[in-house]
């Protein structure tokens, strides 16, 4: 499993994912991918390799940039200027507290 740097949670619930992290996922601007928490962690996926993911849906921005749903911030306590940090395992990210 790959690990990168810690991003910290803006205050708009916004979290960065690594340029390398998207392009060997093949992620681009205006691609939506799946969130879904097990435990106390976010297993992303590209969603059009996810149709039976059935996690929360979120879009990547221009920078790179997905929004957390508040409902998923709560559940794991993540707040604005939370450290996370991100693994991936081939054709999912991991994202953990760092």
């Amino acid at each position: 499993m790959e690990s990168y740097s810690s991003r910290t949670i803006d205050e708009l619930g916004r979290l960065i994912l690594h340029k390398e992290l998207r392009q060997k996922l093949g992620l681009s601007e205006g691609d939506k991918v799946s969130l879904k928490i097990i435990d106390n962690i976010i297993i992303l996926k590209h969603e059009k390799n996810s149709i039976e993911f059935n996690g929360v849906i979120c879009q990547i921005d221009e920078f790179g940039r997905i929004t957390l749903p508040s409902k998923i911030k709560e559940e794991l306590g993540w707040k604005e200027k939370d450290k996370i940090s991100s693994h991936n395992t081939g054709n999912l990210i991991i994202l953990t507290a760092a």
